[in-house]
């Protein structure tokens, strides 16, 4: 009798991790969109970033398999954009930003995209404070990568609970 109950507490056991494991998506970050060709990445001179720290947070991408163009620095951004480019500057005071010591809201991106086609045709972030992978999660959105609240993960929407786990990011 004890065994036959131990064969069916183990056959219900199976039988769970079984539909656990088909039935519960695989859970990856999404992309949204990408670039035709690699951007240019421009460092606008009121950005706060040197070309240092845009080289790095650059190279975080590099190792997961993506390819930028040229890396300019100290450009004055106030003529405009240029297409297939990446722009690192500092918020406008359209850019929707709310109070400096507000740590929910601490870069944005925001990107033009032929939706049709889903390309990226350019990407400007902006960075209210400097914290450490602020600018390589900025990156990431203008990659086309939306936020992944996965805990720990580069593409998290709260600073505090990201990290550099780069997860389903890596090109194929």
């Amino acid at each position: 009798m004890k065994i036959w109950k131990f064969t069916i507490a183990v056959s219900i056991y199976i039988l769970a991790f079984s539909l656990l494991i088909f039935f519960v998506p695989n859970s990856l970050p999404n992309r949204r969109a990408e670039w035709a060709q690699p951007p240019m990445v421009f460092i606008c001179s009121d950005s706060n970033y040197s070309k240092k720290e845009v080289d790095s947070a650059i190279h975080y991408w590099e190792r997961l398999g993506y390819a930028f163009g040229e890396v300019v620095d100290d450009i004055n951004c106030s003529s405009g954009y240029a297409k297939n480019s990446i722009v690192i500057t500092i918020p406008s005071s359209s850019s929707g930003f709310s109070n400096p010591s507000d740590t929910q809201k601490i870069g944005k991106t925001t990107s033009v995209v032929d939706l049709k086609n889903k390309l990226i045709h350019s990407a400007v972030i902006e960075v209210m404070i400097k914290r450490d992978r602020v600018l390589e999660h900025e990156i990431g959105h203008a990659l086309g990568w939306e936020d992944f609240s996965d805990i720990s993960h580069i593409m998290h929407p709260n600073h505090n609970n990201g990290g550099w786990d780069g997860k389903g990011l890596a090109v194929h």
